[in-house]
C-alpha cells in the first residue's frame, strides 16, 4: 500500500512543507509506503526510506498518470492549492477514483489570498469557483492546521470533511550558555512577511548599539529583498543584520534558543514552525495578534498589531 505526498516545489523556498511532508512520511504505519512527488527537486531527502520522485518536465505528466494507475496507491496527500502540477494530479486522482487529502497550508486564508495584487487575488477566486468547485463538487477531506483554516476552508467547501491536525515539527534539545540582545527573523523573503515593518519598528525603537536584529531570510521574490536592504542601507540603520539561512536544525535551535525574541508578523500563517521551534528551546515570539493562535500559543508569545508604532513600543518592553 502506498500514500504519495504531492509537493510543488521541493526547495529551500518552500522548506517547512517540505519539512512537514518528510515528517508525515516517517509515520510508522503498517505496511504503508511512502512516496514525495514534486514538480521541482531542487533539494534532497536525506532518508532513505522516503522516495522522492521529480517530474520537472511537463512531457512527463503521462508517466505521473501511468505511476498513479500502476502502484497500490491509496491515498495522495496534496500540498498547495495553486501549483497547476497540484491541480493536475488532483485531476488525474478523480479520473482514476483515487481518494485525496487537500492540505491548503493556509493558502485559503484571506490574508494569503489577498496577499499580492487584485488581479492575482480574482484569479483564485475564479479557480476555486470554476475549477475546484467541480473538481471537488463531492465531499472531500482537507486538513487544517487551525480553527481559522477550518473556517477558510469551510466557506469555499462546505460539503467537506475538515480535520483539524497541528503541523508537526522536530525538537532538538538544547543547551543554552547564553541569551544575546538580539531579535531573529526566520523566514522568506516575501511581502506577506511585513519584514520592512520589523526593520522599521526596529529602528524607531532605539534601543541602543547593544542590541541587533539578525534576518535569517530564505530567498523568495528577490526585489523585495533588495528593497528591504535599500531601505537599511539608505537611512543607514544601525545594527540591522541580512544572515544567510540555516537549515542544519542543530544550528537553527542554537540560535533561536540564544535569541532574546523571535518575530513573525506576516499577514496571514498557520501555526508557524518558527513560532513553535522558538516555543520549544524557550523563546517567546512577537506575532500578529489579529492571527489566529491557539491559546497555549497565546500565553507564551507577545501579541501586537503589525504597525510600526506598535511593534516599536513592544520591542522597548
Amino acid at each position: 500500500m502506498q500514500c504519495i505526498q504531492i509537493l510543488d516545489e521541493a526547495s529551500l523556498k518552500n522548506i517547512s512543507i517540505v519539512r512537514v511532508a518528510e515528517i508525515i512520511a516517517q509515520y510508522k504505519y503498517k505496511k504503508i509506503q511512502h512516496v514525495i512527488l514534486t514538480s521541482k527537486k531542487k533539494i534532497e531527502i536525506k532518508n532513505s526510506k522516503i522516495k522522492l520522485i521529480s517530474f520537472s518536465n511537463y512531457f512527463h505528466f503521462v508517466k505521473v498518470l501511468f505511476l498513479l494507475k500502476k502502484t497500490d496507491t491509496r491515498v495522495v496527500h496534496i500540498h498547495g492549492m495553486w501549483s497547476f502540477f497540484n491541480l493536475l494530479i488532483s485531476i488525474y486522482c478523480k479520473l482514476l477514483e483515487i481518494p485525496i487529502i487537500i492540505q491548503p497550508h493556509g493558502m485559503l486564508l484571506d490574508g494569503a489570498l489577498k496577499s499580492k495584487s487584485l488581479i492575482n487575488y480574482l484569479i483564485k477566486i475564479c479557480v476555486i469557483k470554476f475549477i475546484y468547485k467541480i473538481l471537488y463538487a463531492k465531499k472531500e477531506y482537507f486538513i487544517a492546521v487551525t480553527k481559522e483554516e477550518q473556517y477558510s476552508i469551510r466557506k469555499f467547501f462546505p460539503l467537506s470533511f475538515i480535520k483539524i491536525i497541528q503541523n508537526p515539527f522536530q525538537i532538538i534539545p538544547t543547551e543554552t550558555k547564553k541569551i544575546n540582545k538580539n531579535f531573529i527573523f526566520f523566514g522568506r523573503y516575501n511581502r506577506h512577511k511585513n519584514i520592512d515593518k520589523i526593520i522599521l519598528a526596529f529602528n524607531s525603537a532605539n534601543l541602543g548599539k547593544e542590541w541587533s536584529l539578525d534576518i535569517y531570510g530564505i530567498d523568495d521574490d528577490d526585489n523585495y529583498k533588495k528593497h528591504l536592504k535599500k531601505l537599511a542601507d539608505e537611512n543607514n540603520y544601525k545594527n540591522i543584520y541580512f544572515k544567510k539561512p540555516i537549515f542544519d536544525p542543530l544550528k537553527k535551535f542554537k540560535v533561536l534558543s540564544e535569541a532574546w525574541c523571535n518575530i513573525l508578523i506576516s499577514k496571514s500563517e498557520v501555526l508557524s514552525l518558527s513560532v513553535l521551534e522558538a516555543m520549544s528551546v524557550g523563546t517567546k515570539s512577537l506575532i500578529n495578534k489579529k492571527i489566529f493562535y491557539p491559546s497555549w500559543i497565546k500565553k507564551n508569545s507577545l501579541l501586537e498589531n503589525p504597525k510600526i508604532n506598535d511593534l516599536a513600543l513592544k520591542l522597548k518592553t
